[in-house]
């Protein structure tokens, strides 16, 4: 299993402004897979969380974020052995594998220990 340490371009959204804008970010790279510090997530007591990303489009994989890095690497190993080519702008080869595909995504992160962070209440500490 091969990692490389690179600069990745990631999609963002602005709530304020409404549109998408871009980041770069320093990342870790395996099979066109990008696992990073969130860009502009953190947890209620300050820590960064890491996010997976889409090198060829910038996108995140899923909604959900790690509390460290191997957790993420774990998935995004994982997530890479699917049968998909990562490397290619849209990886799902029809529409029809997209649903499966998310599915697969989001199971694996789930069981590589991810969490959502929609809201601060969501987020580990969010609980009084």
């Amino acid at each position: 299993m091969t990692w490389e340490n690179g600069t990745v371009s990631i999609a963002c959204w602005s709530k304020a402004e409404g549109k998408q804008y871009r980041e770069k970010v320093e990342a870790y790279i395996h099979r066109g897979l990008a696992v990073h510090e969130a860009y502009g997530v953190k947890m209620l007591n300050g820590a960064a969380v890491v996010a997976i990303s889409h090198v060829a489009t910038g996108l995140g994989i899923s909604k959900t974020y790690f509390h460290d890095r191997n957790s993420a690497m774990a998935a995004a190993v994982a997530i890479g052995a699917l049968p998909v080519l990562w490397t290619q702008m849209e990886p799902a080869e029809t529409p029809s594998q997209k649903p499966m595909l998310r599915d697969a995504v989001e199971a694996i992160c789930a069981l590589c220990g991810s969490f959502e962070a929609d809201f601060p209440i969501d987020g580990p500490g969010g609980h009084a």
